[in-house]
């Protein structure tokens, strides 16, 4: 797959975005992310970056103040604003620089490293399957109505590795009139 599907899966999966303050979260980028305010700030990076980003060095930036991205995100204070651009640019999602003219403007350009990005939302992915396939061999426990030589019950435990459970030994999920059980 070549560099440019690759970027067009990870903005597929960074979720829609559209009219101030509207952001749509794909729960693999949170959790990569770490958290739904930095989440939120990288898709409207990418709404504003496909829409009118100014090529500069190679990719795409746009530039705002504080006070501008708190406008387009209003559930977010100018505090965890700083808190979360500085820690997207600590794990090397957003780069900013200046490319202003005047040089005491001092309003900063953004954009976001799509590698970088990537690179986690691939590792988010690995360790969802990685946790699924431990779930899958992991010892599953099925109450029995044993009793141990001291007369207490205790449950009998079922390895995954191809140990057959016996009709009686799985509890009845079903109600009495065969509907499931919640």
């Amino acid at each position: 797959m070549g560099i440019i599907q690759q970027i067009e899966g990870i903005r597929n999966s960074l979720g829609a975005a559209g009219r101030r303050g509207e952001v749509l979260l794909v729960p693999e980028v949170v959790l990569g992310l770490g958290s739904v305010e930095r989440a939120a700030f990288v898709a409207r990076l990418d709404f504003w970056l496909e829409r009118c980003g100014h090529w500069r060095d190679g990719r795409r930036w746009v530039y705002n103040t504080l006070e501008g991205w708190c406008e387009d995100l209003p559930w977010l204070s100018l505090g965890t604003l700083r808190r979360v651009i500085g820690a997207l640019r600590a794990m090397g999602v957003v780069r900013v620089a200046r490319y202003n003219r005047v040089p005491t403007d001092r309003t900063l350009w953004y954009t976001l490293d799509y590698e970088v990005l990537g690179e986690i939302l691939r590792g988010v992915v690995a360790g969802r399957a990685q946790m699924e396939v431990r779930n899958l061999r992991r010892s599953y426990q099925v109450d029995t109505p044993e009793r141990d030589e001291g007369g207490r019950g205790h449950s009998r435990v079922l390895e995954d590795r191809g140990a057959q459970a016996a009709p009686g030994d799985i509890p009845d999920c079903t109600s009495q009139n065969g509907a499931s059980a919640k």
